[in-house]
């Protein structure tokens, strides 16, 4: 009998604890639409890219192309991008990799799918390799930043 007033009484403590503790904060993810591209690196150089800020080369910035940032509606919006390996005319490492970049810029040579890549963000994801592109992977994160 007692064994069993003592469960009863940890139970009720227990809704006691959950009546008054904070309401957690849930995001739902949005649902994942895979874009698959060329991943080319760049510099902004010095001047602020479309979204009209200057990223230092080691930031994680990734420029996308004009059918994504026609009007820089995604600035500042992560992206998660995964390695999916080599072209077959290039070695690169890092194949699997992933990271998250923020949206900067405008890439003006970027076809459909294709991003450009800050050096920070490109040797990342290729674990400092040289080639000049990769394919590439991607999607959007949510908007409050969760991937």
């Amino acid at each position: 009998m007692k064994f069993s007033s003592n469960i009863a009484l940890a139970i009720m403590a227990t809704i006691g604890q959950l009546e008054n503790a904070s309401p957690v904060e849930t995001t739902e993810l949005e649902k994942r639409v895979t874009h698959s591209g060329t991943a080319t690196v760049y510099s902004q150089g010095g001047v602020p890219g479309s979204c009209g800020k200057v990223s230092n080369g080691n930031d994680y910035v990734v420029a996308l192309g004009r059918n994504w940032q026609s009007n820089n509606g995604f600035c500042e919006r992560k992206i998660q991008i995964t390695n999916a390996g080599p072209y077959e005319d290039q070695s690169v490492g890092g194949k699997g990799k992933v990271i998250v970049a923020t949206v900067r810029d405008l890439c003006e040579g970027c076809n459909g799918d294709d991003i450009d890549l800050s050096y920070g963000a490109w040797n990342a994801l290729t674990n400092n390799h040289v080639a000049s592109r990769v394919r590439a992977t991607w999607h959007f994160c949510n908007a409050n930043g969760q991937c």
